[in-house]
């Protein structure tokens, strides 16, 4: 999902942005891609908008501010680091239905954070498409609803489904903790 990063020395956060787009059945292959672009155009203008918005007078550490692209360099600061993840809870909860994953240089640094709170099967090694930002919350797919690791496509179903629990308020409320210190 994204490029070799460890060619880069630093820190850095990664994130990925998963807009809902109604798919068009009906609509030729062509029709269908074009109309795709439009929206996620649309959408990449009015997050940087937001996010500008949000972070205006933050003196950055080390990297310019971010953009839709995915990956900020922070350096040292590990308040860069926080206020993006930050930004990214703002996010999806200002923009219904966007999915966002995040990791960093070390890995899911949301299960390192929160490591008491998680439950005790999810692992690094299967925690692969289940833990994600969704609606200003922690998500977390249970190995009961997916035994193996999910498809991207199966994940976001599966946290967009209101009919399924993957909302995990601890590991939340220890993220929000470490933001709003």
């Amino acid at each position: 999902m994204f490029e070799d990063l460890n060619k880069y020395e630093g820190n850095f956060i990664n994130y990925t942005l998963f807009p809902y787009i109604e798919d068009l059945p009906n609509t030729p292959f062509e029709g269908r891609i074009s109309t795709y672009e439009n929206i996620l155009d649309d959408l990449q203008l009015k997050l940087y908008e937001y996010v500008e918005e949000k972070i205006l007078g933050f003196i950055w550490n080390q990297d310019k501010p971010p953009s839709i692209t995915g990956t900020v360099f922070f350096g040292d600061s590990m308040q860069d680091e926080w206020l993006m993840v930050w930004i990214l809870f703002q996010i999806s909860k200002e923009f219904q239905k966007i999915v966002i994953c995040v990791s960093d240089n070390d890995g899911d640094f949301i299960l390192a954070e929160s490591a008491l709170e998680i439950p005790t099967w999810l692992t690094p090694e299967n925690s692969k498409n289940r833990v994600f930002l969704y609606d200003g919350k922690i998500h977390i797919i249970p190995a009961s609803i997916s035994p193996d690791m999910p498809t991207i496509n199966n994940a976001l179903n599966i946290i967009r489904d209101n009919n399924i629990i993957t909302l995990s308020l601890p590991v939340t409320e220890k993220i929000f903790e470490k933001i709003n210190k």
